[in-house]
């Protein structure tokens, strides 16, 4: 029985402020999660996020962009006819190389850019960057989504630009708003619209007209700005990329 009042009483008085704790170690899911103190008090600060570089999708998409031009290219030199394989004196209707290889590498670096472009951007909140406009997955939603394609993805390269800054330890909407316009990202926006409006709607009606048979003007020039924009892509993930491995670098500087 005096045990029992012991323990009640023991239970009613009141406990004591936290002083002197420099952590609180709690286990949760088989891990120990550390929040520190501050001023005595235990405070639900979320731990910041952690960089995980993107320079390896970078380097995939890179080489997906580079045999995409060498398919291109290919198609205008290599293969006699562009689409289609010229047998003896007659052509084939048959699909060949040329259109084959840049489906499939068309295919391969719509999937390693997009990669990359989410990746990179789920890393600023790590690189400083805050009051972000976008997810990391609406970064690849809106690149799908009509009319809206047209400028959005260009906004999200932008902050991603901006937001991966070396320069400044952080970033905010404001901060960012006040940089300067990337001309890298602007010419390559640009060109990029330019090669997609070339390809649908001039390019593409002569190569089903003339079954592929034909190197028509259309057809060069819109292979011309493809390469033109791939490159000028390529040239856009090396820069972002390297941005955000010197923020990164800049951040741990001094690290224990």
């Amino acid at each position: 029985m005096s045990t029992d009042m012991s323990s009640a009483c023991a239970f009613s008085r009141p406990i004591p402020p936290l002083s002197g704790c420099n952590a609180v170690a709690i286990r949760k899911g088989g891990r120990t999660m550390a929040s520190q103190l501050s001023s005595g008090r235990l405070t639900a600060e979320v731990p910041p996020p952690t960089f995980r570089s993107a320079h390896s999708l970078a380097m995939w998409a890179i080489g997906s962009l580079v045999a995409s031009i060498a398919a291109t290219i290919s198609t205008l030199t290599v293969v006699s006819d562009y689409f289609y394989l010229r047998v003896g004196s007659r052509y084939d209707a048959l699909l060949i190389g040329g259109s084959m290889l840049q489906l499939l590498v068309g295919a391969v670096c719509v999937i390693t850019f997009l990669r990359w472009f989410s990746c990179a951007y789920r890393q600023l909140p790590a690189l400083g960057a805050r009051e972000l406009q976008f997810t990391s997955r609406s970064a690849v939603a809106w690149w799908f989504v009509p009319i809206a394609f047209f400028w959005v993805p260009l906004r999200i390269a932008i902050e991603l630009w901006k937001g991966s800054d070396p320069s400044t330890p952080a970033t905010n909407r404001a901060s960012r708003r006040a940089m300067s316009m990337p001309i890298l990202l602007g010419v390559w926006w640009g060109t990029w619209l330019v090669a997609l409006l070339l390809d649908n709607f001039w390019a593409a009606p002569q190569r089903v007209a003339l079954l592929g048979e034909e190197l028509t003007l259309a057809i060069a020039v819109s292979a011309f700005f493809d390469i033109a924009a791939a490159g000028l892509a390529i040239a856009v993930i090396a820069q972002i990329d390297g941005r955000q491995s010197r923020q990164h670098g800049r951040q741990t500087e001094g690290r224990p």
